[in-house]
């Protein structure tokens, strides 16, 4: 927007030269910048994860669209009025007269086709070495004692992972009956042939009741006297908090005991754990749960792939409609569409080569990144296909030196809005940095270099304009126009002028 306005008539009115703008910015490059990021947390809302959902539902609100068509435009309205001719920026002549011409070239073309092979390389690397999961002292400040006591325990007991909790859940079930404790130890020993499981370390109130009765010569095959000696029993040994039940009715309506896992060191650990688990529980004949406060981290694992894969394949889905309706040309749709997949492949693999895990947390942030990876790659496939230059490259030229500077101003401006969260003491802050800075940087890239070189290749997607003569080289359309320019700023003054063209 702001980069529209500076080119239109500083001796206009400012209904005209807004009206200009959004002639010039409004008409496809907002639309998109505005559906694909708030469709983008509409997909957010598709996950199984209540915390994406909640982070993507404020940003989706229709006041928060109606700010971004109307109230940041208002911001344009305080330029400096006080300049009597306008000039080409800088920024804006380097791109034209330098930068342009030198990505055209053929051997230009073929470097940066070698470095976006490399760039693939990296990003497929990167995606093979992802691991899944969060640590939990990564929820909690960097100083934070709960840190301290995760890396303790990582450093001194890494041999054993969760005491899973295994819940007795049948209220009738007869401890007392000699062939019901006979099902129930056949679970006990599936439990104890997983692999992950200790020998010996799993804990049973029944089974050292079982030993009490043998030493005090009791015999607890009887509901009477199982029940009668069982308050003595627990106020000594200290399982009174394994049961509950009712000395009444001489009942217990649920018990537990306490299964000690080994060797649980990543989170395909941890996940197959929990799979094992739960698996073992469901086959034995007694009414069993499994149970531990870390299941809550763990059973993200289960879905996190397959949660992230279908966002990111929605989104682009999304992304290529939106860009059928507004890029009057299939192809660079396509060539969007295109970008939008290779910017995630790029921030998921180079994520995972800077320590991010694919998580709940990162996953809120690739949310964030389907919206902002598809905006460089359309504004730059759009100025393309309407611009009115003959050749391609003449096109991509004319592309690169309306919206280069503005993509240069997003980016670095998103960046700088986020950078000071690079220092910050909390891996989710972080995390939110270090993927915003890939998703802009991978954007800009593709939208500055890969993409423009490869509308080059197809002049099915950079073909003639129809609006104007396309035997005029671009030098002389931009000649013409600035003179014309000229003429309406001297009419604008020349009163005599005014009236000849009425």
């Amino acid at each position: 927007m702001i980069s529209s306005w500076q080119k239109t008539n500083v001796h206009d009115d400012v209904e005209k030269r807004l009206a200009k703008t959004y002639e010039e910015a409004a008409k496809c490059q907002s639309p998109i910048t505005t559906l694909t990021d708030v469709l983008a947390f509409y997909i957010g809302l598709m996950s199984s994860f209540p915390s994406v959902q909640s982070f993507a539902l404020p940003r989706r609100s229709l006041p928060s669209v109606l700010s971004h068509l109307t109230n940041h435009r208002s911001l344009v309205l305080f330029p400096d009025f006080s300049v009597d001719e306008r000039e080409e920026m800088p920024v804006n002549s380097f791109f034209k007269t330098h930068y342009g011409p030198f990505l055209t070239k053929p051997w230009t073309k073929v470097g940066v086709v070698l470095i976006y092979a490399v760039y693939l390389a990296g990003s497929v690397y990167g995606c093979i070495q992802m691991k899944e999961g969060i640590e939990l002292k990564n929820l909690a400040p960097d100083n934070s004692y709960v840190a301290k006591y995760y890396d303790n325990q990582g450093e001194y007991f890494s041999d054993f992972g969760p005491n899973v909790m295994v819940v007795i859940k049948d209220d009738m079930f007869q401890y007392w009956n000699e062939s019901a404790r006979q099902e129930l130890n056949t679970c006990l020993e599936q439990f104890q042939k997983l692999d992950m499981v200790a020998t010996d370390m799993t804990t049973f109130w029944l089974s050292y009741y079982l030993q009490y009765g043998e030493k005090v010569n009791v015999s607890l095959s009887v509901k009477s006297t199982f029940f009668s000696n069982l308050r003595l029993f627990l106020i000594v040994s200290g399982f009174s908090q394994d049961l509950n039940l009712s000395y009444v009715s001489q009942r217990i309506y649920a018990s537990r005991f306490f299964v000690q896992t080994v060797n649980i060191r990543t989170a395909v650990d941890e996940k197959n754990m929990l799979n094992a688990f739960r698996q073992t529980a469901e086959d034995c004949s007694v009414p069993l749960l499994v149970y531990h406060p870390a299941f809550i981290y763990f059973d993200q694992y289960a879905v996190i792939i397959s949660n992230t894969i279908q966002n990111v394949l929605v989104a682009t889905l999304v992304m290529l409609c939106i860009s059928l309706l507004l890029i009057p040309n299939p192809l660079c749709s396509l060539w969007v569409t295109f970008a939008i997949a290779s910017v995630i492949c790029g921030v998921a693999g180079f994520m995972a080569l800077w320590d991010v895990n694919l998580d709940s947390i990162s996953m809120i942030n690739l949310v964030i990144c389907i919206g902002f990876s598809v905006d460089f790659s359309a504004h730059i496939s759009y100025a393309c296909v309407s611009s009115k230059a003959n050749t391609a490259n003449e096109k991509v030229i004319d592309a690169l030196y309306n919206l280069g500077y503005p993509i240069i101003q997003g980016a670095v401006s998103t960046v700088a809005g986020v950078v000071v969260l690079a220092a910050a003491e909390s891996y989710i802050f972080r995390t939110f940095f270090k993927i915003m800075f890939l998703v802009i940087l991978f954007g800009a890239l593709h939208g500055l270099v890969f993409i423009p070189v490869f509308l080059t290749f197809f002049g099915i997607c950079c073909k003639k304009s129809e609006v104007t003569n396309d035997n005029e080289p671009i030098e002389e359309l931009s000649e013409r126009s600035r003179s014309a320019q000229i003429k309406e700023m001297h009419a604008y003054d020349n009163p005599y002028m005014n009236y000849k063209r009425s």
